[in-house]
């Protein structure tokens, strides 16, 4: 019987085609396509200049309910020309929101590259998960961050940013890779193999009891 039931699990795993591997995963790319509001003046601006009122920076800053959102690629900064010309206007606060799709997909592992002038917070799925402030040049990438994975869910995940600008020469872009799992889905030809061996199974048992009591 355990020949049996051996030979029907190893029959089942070769005959469903889906695997279970980690798999390298561009989430967001760099200068991806994303929905930006502008929302401060220099009278206004969110976190004063040099990042001095940065400890009260966060995620309720900003209205997302009610933004009049634009559509744009990144990189979004100033001056002209970017690579992807979305101008960002001195002493002006941005906001990004971005949603992406995940079905049937566990994250293994989970890592944001981000180049960046000034102070910005990142949010994912309203959770904030960076929050850092820096003058001075910037490259691709300056910021390497490793997040839980666990941050990302099955189903529709929204990414959002808030970055301050008080100047010039202000730049934005990021990208979010990681690694992911896809679980194997059932064919019909698997679950009426299972069906069939279980079936099997059963009838095994009631010959071996009808054996046995005579």
């Amino acid at each position: 019987m355990h020949r049996i039931l051996y030979i029907i699990i190893v029959t089942i795993i070769c005959s469903n085609p889906s695997t279970i591997g980690a798999t390298p995963m561009t989430f967001i790319d760099q200068g991806a396509e994303w929905n930006y509001a502008f929302f401060t003046s220099e009278d206004t601006d969110l976190w004063g200049l040099e990042g001095e009122n940065w400890a009260s920076a966060s995620y309720s800053n900003f209205n997302w309910d009610t933004a009049e959102w634009q559509i744009g690629n990144a990189a979004f900064g100033n001056p002209a020309p970017l690579p992807y010309s979305t101008l960002w206007d001195p002493i002006i606060d941005l906001a990004l929101t971005k949603e992406i799709q995940l079905d049937n997909l566990a994250v293994d592992s989970l890592s944001m590259n981000v180049a960046s002038d000034n102070g910005f917070l990142i949010f994912i799925n309203g959770y904030q998960v960076v929050k850092t402030y820096a003058e001075g040049y910037t490259s691709y990438w300056e910021y390497i961050f490793n997040l839980d994975p666990s941050l990302l869910v099955s189903g529709v995940n929204t990414i959002r940013v808030l970055a301050e600008d008080h100047g010039g020469a202000t730049f934005f872009d990021m990208q979010l890779v990681g690694d992911v799992s896809i679980a194997p889905i059932p064919e019909p030809a698997t679950i009426l193999l299972v069906g069939v061996g279980l079936a099997g199974i059963s009838g095994v048992r009631r010959k071996l009891k009808s054996h046995r009591s005579m």
